[in-house]
């Protein structure tokens, strides 16, 4: 797989280093130096790592308890809160896994340089799938070996460790190793990378053992990514659509105006579905009088006529029905519950408060030489019921 490294020389994030890896490659194919917008002419691989300055860094293993809660290790910061140079909440840790003493290696860095770090990669529309300390282009040194000494855009890097390492000027350096050999008791021998052994000139106590300081992929495979937590990248998406957050806005502003538009034509439509439905219940009522308003009027409509078609040379549902509607207008307390059409017969449940509606009803019908029969007739105290039928032998 084709990766892309580049390691920034200071603070500003302005100069840097690139390797190039083709492949399954452990050594660089290609390398070179660049600055600025330079940044961004740099061809994009598979995966991008990136390296931050030892100098702006603080790497170094905490001791918990073996398999410490996740609380605990959130809360790792407090743990070295004595070697901070500001308050725990300035400040970035991202965490190796804790290995079975309860040592848990840690990178500290603060907020603001990583959020200065992420927006120099946006800016140069470079995706970063890794970002680790400088201490991992170092190697680290081996068993009877006091560090190991790489040279560094900054200075000089000392590599303590897997997961410890100094940042150095050429002043302190020689300071800093009498130190270190100092506290090991006699260990002398220091791995140096390829031009660094001059530096150790001064220290005629120190066995300087050359070692390849090119860039190894190995060496990342136990390194510590820093895109953790509130950093990683799933967590950053909110950062990445900030430039878009106005077109997010006309678009809300949009689908509102969409939706009300939307309510306010189904609120119409419905309307005007309704002022149909009551045209089409007066027609109906006009012609079945006492209809009950239930259902699909056009469904009651065409069940009509289908039955009326069906009776052919008999009497016809339309001609019954309208000669009931003449009949009913002039008794407005009788009430049709029911109204069926069948074998030229119109039958029709009738509901009035007295027994003496149902006496006029058939007097009126007698007068007009209606056809009719008057069945289950039904005297209540408060509703009498019968059925009429229009049509058939009378």
């Amino acid at each position: 797989m084709n990766e892309l490294w580049i390691r920034f020389a200071d603070a500003d994030f302005d100069a840097f280093d690139w390797w190039r890896f083709a492949g399954d490659s452990e050594k660089p194919a290609d390398s070179g130096q660049g600055r600025g917008d330079e940044l961004a002419a740099l061809e994009a691989a598979a995966v991008c790592r990136v390296f931050v300055p030892q100098t702006l860094l603080l790497s170094l293993t905490v001791q918990l308890p073996p398999r410490a809660s996740r609380q605990q290790l959130q809360a790792i910061g407090y743990a070295i809160e004595d070697q901070l140079a500001n308050d725990v909440d300035d400040n970035h840790f991202a965490m190796g896994p804790q290995q079975e003493s309860g040592a848990v290696a840690v990178v500290v860095i603060e907020r603001a340089v990583m959020d200065r770090l992420l927006e120099r990669l946006r800016s140069a529309r470079l995706r970063c799938d890794f970002i680790h300390a400088e201490m991992l282009l170092c190697p680290e040194p081996g068993n009877g070996v006091l560090a190991c000494l790489c040279p560094s855009p900054s200075g000089w890097l000392l590599r303590l460790s897997r997961a410890e390492a100094m940042a150095l000027s050429t002043e302190m350096l020689s300071e800093t190793l009498s130190w270190l050999v100092a506290r090991a008791g006699g260990t002398s021998a220091v791995a140096c990378c390829d031009g660094s052994s001059a530096a150790l000139s001064g220290l005629p106590d120190l066995d300087c053992q050359l070692v390849d300081c090119r860039p190894d992929r190995e060496r990342t495979k136990s390194g510590i990514n820093l895109l953790q937590g509130d950093y990683r990248p799933g967590s950053r998406w909110i950062e990445r659509l900030k430039p878009w957050r106005p077109v997010f806005y006309l678009l809300a502003i949009w689908l509102l105006l969409w939706l009300a538009a939307s309510v306010i034509d189904r609120v119409q439509m419905q309307r005007e579905l309704d002022n149909l439905r009551q045209q089409q219940w007066a027609l109906i009522e006009r012609y079945l009088p006492g209809t009950e308003r239930r259902g699909d009027p056009k469904r009651l409509l065409v069940e009509r006529l289908s039955s009326a078609r069906s009776q052919a040379g008999k009497n016809g549902a339309i001609e019954l029905i309208a000669e009931y509607a003449g009949i009913q207008a002039e008794f407005p307390k009788l009430k049709a519950r029911r109204l069926l059409y069948r074998d030229s017969e119109l039958l029709v449940d009738l509901e009035g408060p007295q027994l003496k509606l149902f006496e006029s009803l058939e007097r009126k019908l007698r007068q007009q030489g209606v056809r009719y029969r008057i069945e289950n007739l039904d005297i209540g105290p408060q509703k009498t019921r019968a059925r009429l039928i229009l049509g058939g032998a009378s």
